[in-house]
């Protein structure tokens, strides 16, 4: 049995878990037999075993060794599971409409050894930034002003220094730049969408769709705009498993436009989306009469709009054609949306066309879309 008031024993233990935590990233370590270490007695008779200083069974090295062993590990970013601090990421939004808040990620959190925000970002480079991606769409979509420290928009790793500036030659490098067209996207959506600004400072521009599933570590919610008809639901995944057709309860019925999803390739992602939209069902969810499936990508945010044409469109009242697969002009706008969707996927971000297209296709954004969606329900 080792001996855990020995230093040797304790920095060899304790080395080992941090190694596998840091270079792994494995989520948690389970401790075996811990009885065994706890208590000097365990499982030995009266005469074999001896009193700790206090006269009592104790093994106060094991527990000393323990509780040092769990503060470290707590050290490590992304060293437990994301879903038991869930209501970490909820619950600024018990207090957020009590003052006029602005939401900084100041140069105080970025020094002094603290990392940078890419950085503090458990896992390989992949993780990092999509993690750093699905922290700024929330922050985007969470009431209140941004306030964004100069470097964070390019993913720069090093902390901010005084006497440098920031390393824009990191754009040369695809996930870097594509954090940056991250950025302009989001706040070119920003700049769009009332929902996102008109009503920053009162409860009635939000609204929780749920904020339950601990375990998966999803939430989901709505901004609105002075006109309460202007919404835009908010869906976020804050883990690495990607969730096909997770359902979200919406207000009201038709055909929800996918405008921003932090998982597109145009930002670093893996393309994992909802093909541009997905169409409400008469299906009460989340005390809402309807109901939509959404594909949630991993480390995501996805962000849909009911579209401003309404609800269930189908040219000609949607009667099938001979082949029972709708009609001729519905089959076409279906491939003409499914081509715009094709064109997105394989711009690149610094393509002089991004700027019509960014993450939807601007020139789709009209029934061309909502036919789709009609097919795709019928």
């Amino acid at each position: 049995m080792p001996t855990h008031g020995r230093n040797e024993v304790r920095t060899f233990l304790i080395s080992n878990a941090l190694f596998w935590l840091k270079e792994y990233h494995i989520d948690g370590l389970r401790v075996d037999a811990v009885a065994s270490m706890l208590y000097l007695d365990y499982s030995r008779q009266p005469g074999e075993w001896i009193p700790n200083q206090y006269g009592g069974n104790e093994n106060l090295e094991a527990i000393d060794f323990l509780r040092r062993f769990n503060e470290l590990a707590h050290t490590v970013p992304g060293a437990i599971y994301r879903k038991f601090h869930h209501n970490n990421i909820t619950f600024s939004l018990l207090y957020a409409f009590h003052e006029n808040f602005v939401l900084p990620v100041s140069h105080d959190e970025v020094v002094h050894g603290k990392g940078s925000l890419l950085n503090k970002m458990p896992g390989d480079e992949w993780r990092q930034f999509a993690n750093v991606r699905a922290f700024l769409a929330y922050m985007w979509a969470h009431p209140g002003k941004k306030l964004l420290f100069m470097g964070q928009e390019i993913g720069q790793r090093e902390e901010w220094n005084c006497n440098t500036g920031v390393r824009w030659e990191l754009l040369e490098f695809d996930y870097h730049r594509k954090l940056q067209a991250l950025m302009r996207e989001l706040n070119r959506l920003y700049r769009s969408s009332p929902a996102l600004y008109q009503v920053d400072f009162h409860y009635s521009g939000f609204e929780w769709i749920d904020f339950h599933d601990w375990e998966a570590s999803i939430i989901a919610f709505l901004r609105r705009a002075e006109d309460p008809s202007d919404f835009i639901l908010f869906c976020c995944n804050f883990t690495p498993v990607p969730r096909q057709g997770y359902e979200f309860g919406v207000p009201e019925e038709g055909f929800y436009e996918e405008i921003l999803n932090t998982d597109s390739e145009l930002f670093g992602g893996s393309n994992m989306g909802n093909g541009g939209c997905v169409s409400s069902r008469p299906v009460p969810k989340h005390n809402r009469p309807y109901s939509i499936a959404v594909t949630l990508p991993p480390l995501a945010v996805v962000a849909c709009q009911r579209s401003p044409l309404g609800g269930i469109i189908r040219p000609n009242g949607g009667r099938p054609d001979e082949s029972g697969h709708g009609l001729p002009e519905v089959r076409n706008a279906k491939q003409h949306f499914a081509q715009a969707v094709a064109s997105r996927n394989n711009l690149r971000p610094r393509s002089p066309r991004r700027r019509q297209l960014a993450w939807h296709v601007e020139t789709q954004r009209s029934q061309v879309s909502l036919f789709s969606c009609a097919v795709a329900g019928q």
